[in-house]
């Protein structure tokens, strides 16, 4: 029971429950709970519907014409919100439908009280309803996920190639190398060996998994760009800080993730204002979106000049860090003994 008395004992389940706390507003605080607000649709109708009011009337008679009404849902921007759109959208053409069904059977009733079969069958659904899908995900893609799992590989692999990196460039000046020329060689090899990564990435979730890339190529070079952003970032922290910069990296890593494949409508303001706005991680996301599902490197915007952003000012930073003095960054303890 000796145990129970160790003061390292209560230490340990206190910061059990604080790392819980974090990784779960990380996880879940962002995440449960979300309600739409704002979602972007189109309300799109004719200036003078002259079939309207012909086609309505025209049902109680042999030759019914339906109105059409079309909902257009663009998936490839977000498949939740798209689904919600197209639910909600459809449950209003339902109620539509059910009001002009009884103000029809109202002006029919006024006339006759028979009607024919085929009749009957046109006042069930006056108006018809066509939905269309547009920038479709492909087949495999994780229901459009895709983009947001291949910025969660390629943050851990150019994590894990700055990590090695950033070992290798240690024992290059311990061994007398020039600290300035090992950070410029830093970061040339994180571009070859992220550029390879991300390769394979796109190769073994086209082949492995059966993911249908409509520009594997294109799809590539931005991941690769994303990628080496990522290494920049995390290399420059590595090479001023040392190994403390991991913990901020994985949490950035975390509170980052939940967000990458829900659309900021759904997101709290708190939320979209403190994280959502500024992680790489969501320009990552946006990009390959825009890269997979929207034509191709052509439809790139914003977020590939954010990501360009990103890469130059920390590869200043990662380059500059090859300036400062040397210092025992994360040294192992070394033992003196004396005769």
């Amino acid at each position: 029971m000796k145990i129970l008395t160790q003061k390292m004992m209560w230490l340990g389940m206190v910061l059990v429950l604080i790392v819980l706390t974090v990784f779960g507003v990380a996880m879940m605080g962002s995440v449960l709970g979300s309600k739409p607000k704002e979602l972007p649709v189109a309300l799109v109708i004719l200036d003078q519907p002259a079939d309207l009011s012909s086609g309505l009337l025209s049902l109680a008679t042999h030759s019914p014409i339906h109105p059409d009404v079309k909902i257009i849902s663009n998936e490839g921007m977000n498949t939740q919100a798209s689904t919600v759109v197209r639910q909600a959208m459809g449950q209003a053409m339902k109620i539509i439908n059910g009001e002009l069904l009884q103000q029809l059977l109202g002006q029919i009733g006024q006339q006759t009280e028979q009607i024919t079969v085929e009749t009957a069958k046109a006042l069930m659904t006056p108006v018809n309803v066509q939905e269309e899908v547009v920038h479709p995900p492909g087949v495999n893609n994780a229901s459009g996920n895709a983009p947001g799992l291949f910025t969660q590989i390629i943050w851990i692999g150019s994590m894990v190639t700055g990590v090695v990196l950033f070992l290798a460039s240690q024992k290059a000046v311990a061994a007398g190398s020039r600290r300035w020329t090992v950070s410029a060689l830093q970061a040339i090899g994180g571009l070859a060996i992220v550029g390879i990564a991300s390769c394979f990435t796109i190769w073994m979730a086209s082949s492995w998994y059966g993911m249908e890339l409509a520009n594997a190529g294109e799809t590539w070079l931005f991941l690769w760009l994303a990628g080496w952003a990522f290494f920049l970032l995390q290399s420059s922290l590595l090479n001023w800080i040392g190994f403390r910069a991991i913990p901020l990296l994985v949490l950035l890593m975390f509170f980052s993730m939940p967000l990458l494949n829900m659309a900021p409508e759904f997101l709290s303001q708190t939320t979209r204002d403190w994280i959502y706005s500024w992680t790489p991680l969501r320009f990552a996301a946006g990009g390959l979106r825009e890269v997979m599902y929207f034509g191709g490197l052509d439809a790139v915007g914003s977020n590939a000049l954010i990501l360009w952003g990103v890469a130059g000012g920390f590869l200043v930073l990662l380059l500059t860090s090859g300036f400062k003095a040397d210092r025992a960054t994360d040294a192992a303890p070394t033992s003196v003994t004396g005769d």
